[in-house]
């Protein structure tokens, strides 16, 4: 959802209809996404290849007041809890922020700092700040590192 987020979108349904209830749906199954859009004050996450009766039970859900988050992301949640836990607070994608999160987006897709900047609308100076401050909070060493990370631990980030 471009030129805002879905983050974004959620905070201004909130802002304006506090009682409005919001599922978001999305190709990404990362956890600190769907930390972000919960705590933004959605009340379910499904993810694109969810079934449509996934989707009446998170409606359902919803509605009776519960937060529902699909099987997919679920099961994920579950896998990452069953990893080494010095390692997920070492490296804890929740500790980013969203600008940087995308950041992380367009690195991984093998964007220079260059291109990212013209991409954000941002300074190679801003961009490489960013990157200099994701690399401080995950604890790594160069953006090979970085790639490798969510690679590896499962917190690859899908197209969106």
């Amino acid at each position: 959802m471009h030129p805002i987020s879905g983050i974004d979108v959620t905070k201004l349904v909130k802002k304006f209809s506090p009682g409005t209830k919001v599922i978001a749906v999305s190709l990404l199954t990362q956890p600190a996404i769907v930390k972000k859009i919960i705590k933004a004050g959605a009340t379910g996450y499904l993810t694109k290849s969810s079934d449509k009766s996934e989707l009446y039970t998170a409606i359902d859900q919803v509605l009776s007041g519960h937060t529902y988050i699909c099987d997919e992301v679920k099961n994920i949640f579950a896998e990452l809890n069953l990893t080494d836990d010095n390692n997920e607070e070492k490296h804890d994608l929740n500790k980013l922020s969203d600008r940087e999160l995308d950041i992380v987006r367009l690195l991984k897709k093998g964007n220079s700092s260059k291109e990212i900047a013209s991409h954000l609308s941002l300074s190679v100076r801003t961009v490489d700040a960013h990157r200099y401050n994701i690399l401080k909070k995950l604890n790594l060493k160069n953006a090979a590192a970085l790639v490798n990370l969510i690679n590896e631990d499962g917190m690859l980030f899908d197209d969106e």
